[in-house]
């Protein structure tokens, strides 16, 4: 092969080589959360964008316009529940907070939901730490064991395993850290991302064990026996520098997660809530004054293994159906066919006899026709 001819082939596989690494790259930022827009689910959690099933292409019907405007409808309406976003709880969840700074997120949400009686609710600080820095915990604290929640004090939300109170108890079906942040007040904007990234990092691997399965059968809860869903952790950031430059996504994915859902978080849906910095509340603004420039988003994670395990059992257990089903319908064929033999047989028997000169009064006593002999006179 000439030289021209080598460098041809070579240049050619050069932008084959780019070619698939660049598709690569893009199914990799799709699938892990990298630049996704908020889901289309106000009322109930649907994947994100980038991890949603492919949709089914419609077939065009002969109603041209009806179809050209159904498109434009549907772009809207999704729009819409995109700018609505999603509320990750409902009242069959069991749920642990970890991170609150003055209960206020812990007492929104048992309102909302009208009672606490499965939420537990932890702080790092102890309770007088606490107080010291929170002024109103107390009240917002007292508002959640009110409604039957629980509140523990001194969590490390990196070593849950060391927390007696949470060690072997009921899983939980929702873990949510909301604005975690190491307060560490480093000046160095680079050793200060590092030391948040490790925050996060340890959050992960230390919640895994609590999250509910399942495949763990039935747990029984406050609410009585329930059967288990997914554990799902929920780890709500401010948007922006430096929160971007975590890169929660990435995180999640080393530790083993994989993206469920991505959404706003709207703190008008927790009436009640007030975003407090860690260091305390006289740094803070009063309300959510700090939420209002920085738009917040909820991200929802999965532990990746055990959403594999469960598409296998899945599988698994279809197969058994269809195993059970297929015997079943085995069974109900060799009974039909019985029946028919017999059936067979006994008009064959019938038959015969009625040949011979009998008639079947029954089928356990056939009685012999009277011949003409036997009725003759003597």
């Amino acid at each position: 092969m000439s030289k021209k001819g080598r460098r041809l082939t070579l240049g050619l596989a050069g932008k084959e080589a780019k070619a698939k690494w660049t598709h690569k790259k893009a199914q990799t930022d799709k699938k892990f959360g990298r630049g996704l827009a908020p889901v289309a689910a106000p009322s109930s959690l649907k994947p994100a964008p980038g991890v949603q099933k492919k949709k089914k292409k419609v077939k065009k019907s002969g109603d041209g316009a009806a179809a050209a405007g159904a498109a434009p409808a549907a772009a809207a309406e999704a729009a819409a529940g995109a700018a609505a976003g999603f509320f990750p709880f409902s009242s069959e969840d069991v749920i642990l907070l970890v991170g609150e700074g003055n209960f206020s997120f812990s007492a929104a949400l048992a309102a909302r939901l009208g009672t606490a009686e499965m939420v537990t609710a932890t702080a790092f600080d102890s309770e007088a730490e606490v107080s010291r820095k929170y002024p109103d915990a107390g009240a917002k604290t007292s508002a959640v064991e009110d409604l039957g929640g629980t509140v523990l004090y001194g969590v490390d939300a990196t070593k849950l395993e060391t927390c007696k109170a949470l060690r072997g108890a009921t899983k939980f079906s929702k873990v949510c850290f909301n604005f975690p942040h190491a307060g560490a007040g480093i000046k160095d904007q680079t050793l200060n991302n590092l030391t948040n990234q490790r925050l996060l990092a340890g959050f992960f691997s230390s919640v895994r064990p609590l999250l509910s399965s399942p495949l763990q059968g039935l747990q029984y809860t406050p609410a009585g026996p329930v059967v288990p869903e997914l554990g799902q952790v929920i780890v709500t950031l401010k948007t922006g520098l430096p929160y971007d430059v975590w890169g929660i996504a990435e995180i999640a994915k080393a530790a083993g997660y994989q993206v469920h859902a991505c959404s706003e978080f709207r703190p008008e849906w927790y009436a009640g809530y007030e975003h407090r910095r860690t260091i305390g509340w006289v740094a803070s603004q009063e309300g959510n004054l700090e939420l209002q420039d920085k738009p917040c988003k909820s991200w929802v994670f999965v532990d990746r293994k055990a959403v594999i395990a469960g598409k296998a059992e899945a599988t698994r257990g279809a197969k058994r159906a269809a195993k059970k089903a297929g015997e079943a319908k085995k069974a109900d064929a060799a009974k039909t066919a019985g029946g028919r033999v017999g059936a067979d047989s006994q008009a064959t028997t019938a038959a015969g006899y009625t040949a011979a000169g009998y008639y079947v009064v029954s089928r356990a006593t056939p009685t012999r026709v009277p011949s003409r002999e036997d009725t003759r006179c003597t």
